[in-house]
């Protein structure tokens, strides 16, 4: 009796094979499920202490600005200080490097400084957009800014459209540019000249979808970049074609001429056919002889050609805006569908207010030779060319 006793008391149970996979399973999951937490909260703590460096070294410029060693008053200049000027418990390190190009922007608005912030570390991250100090967080930083982007930024941007720019050099003195040299980009046409003036802190490379860009006195929306080039979307129809009322049926009660103050221009009065209104002005049709339909010939899937109706008029705008680009024409099909229109439900309500708050054509056909247009609202019609519905005539540039 004892033996056995002592048998069963040095009895042991051990892991089987399939009892360790299990939970070297349950920890393999544990860790896919923690790593990517782990990591984007040392990632978000790094963004946090670039920020934090980067709001010091603008606290050490707002002190500056109110030395009397530095004078920043005047309201037409916009004022950049490197940060190596500023001392700070950290240095000019951030988490990722040391600041190789980094500035604090300074307007004065008469008797209070406003500061902005724009920057580069050793490592290509930073802070691209000039950005105002009391906005910056870790949404601001990006990657991959390239080697002397910030310095052009800042030579080329005068916040607030102011058209001085003073940046301090390495001997404490200002190094004065003029915004109307080297920030609007002038465009040349012969020996004219068109200004293209972007948003305030923002360059070419640095514009985004939405932003407004302004070419001589024509506005136009950023919808897309395509390497450098720039694509951009008149901010309304051309002031052109018949005026139309629509309250009972389509009734034509005038036409725009060429002694129109602003024939052939953009124009807010030109929004084109609109199905929740009265009337509407500016109709244009696809082709006077309709020859999309009616020749029946298989062109390609580009209509906006010489044939077209509306190309001259398209071709009297570039004529009249002084301006060489590398392209003008009709909102491709395929950009509509980018921004958000959807072929299928025939509705662009998914695209930006400013893509669908008036009517005009596209330049794209479906194979059953109609034409798209885009109507106020968010509807997306198709038209064969030669039923009452006269569309609006709305740009495109690329710069």
């Amino acid at each position: 009796m004892k033996n056995k006793q002592k048998s069963i008391k040095h009895k042991k149970k051990a892991f089987t094979l399939i009892e360790l996979l299990a939970v070297i399973i349950i920890l393999g999951v544990l860790a896919i499920i923690a790593i990517p937490s782990v990591s984007k909260y040392i990632n978000d703590s790094r963004k946090i202490s670039y920020i934090s460096s980067s709001k010091s070294i603008a606290d050490g410029v707002m002190n500056l600005a109110h030395s009397s060693d530095f004078d920043m008053s005047d309201v037409n200049t916009t004022y950049y200080v490197p940060a190596k000027y500023i001392k700070t418990e950290n240095g000019l390190k951030t988490p990722y490097g040391e600041f190789t190009e980094a500035y604090v922007g300074v307007i004065c608005n008469g008797k209070t400084h406003t500061y902005y912030w724009v920057s580069r570390d050793s490592s290509g991250i930073g802070v691209k957009d000039i950005t105002p100090v009391n906005k910056l967080d870790i949404d601001n930083i990006e990657e991959n800014i390239n080697e002397n982007e910030i310095t052009n930024t800042i030579k080329t941007t005068g916040i607030g459209r102011r058209t001085v720019i003073k940046v301090l050099n390495q001997t404490g003195e200002w190094d004065t540019y003029s915004v109307s040299d080297v920030t609007n980009n002038a465009l040349e046409n012969g020996n004219k000249k068109v200004d293209i003036v972007y948003p305030s802190g923002k360059t070419k490379q640095t514009v985004s979808r939405g932003n407004i860009v302004k070419v001589g006195n024509e506005e136009f929306y950023v919808i897309k970049r395509d390497g450098d080039d720039l694509i951009l979307l008149a901010r309304y129809n051309l002031k052109v074609g018949s005026i139309y009322d629509y309250t009972t049926k389509l009734v034509k009660v005038g036409e725009y001429t060429k002694s129109d103050p602003g024939y052939g221009m953009q124009s807010s009065e030109a929004t084109g056919y609109n199905v929740r209104k009265a009337g509407f002005k500016g109709g244009v049709y696809f082709s006077k002889t309709n020859y999309w339909v009616n020749d029946g010939l298989d062109y390609p899937r580009e209509v906006f050609d010489d044939r077209c109706n509306l190309k001259k008029y398209v071709d009297y705008y570039q004529d009249n805006i002084n301006l060489v680009v590398k392209e003008i024409r009709l909102l491709k099909e395929s950009e509509a569908v980018e921004m958000g229109c959807n072929l299928e439900t025939r509705s662009c309500s998914g695209a930006p207010s400013y893509m669908r708050n008036i009517t005009y054509w596209l330049g794209t056909a479906n194979s059953d030779y109609s034409v798209k247009a885009i109507v106020a609202l968010g509807t997306l019609i198709t038209n064969n060319g030669y039923n009452d519905n006269s569309i609006g005539i709305r740009p495109v540039i690329v710069i």
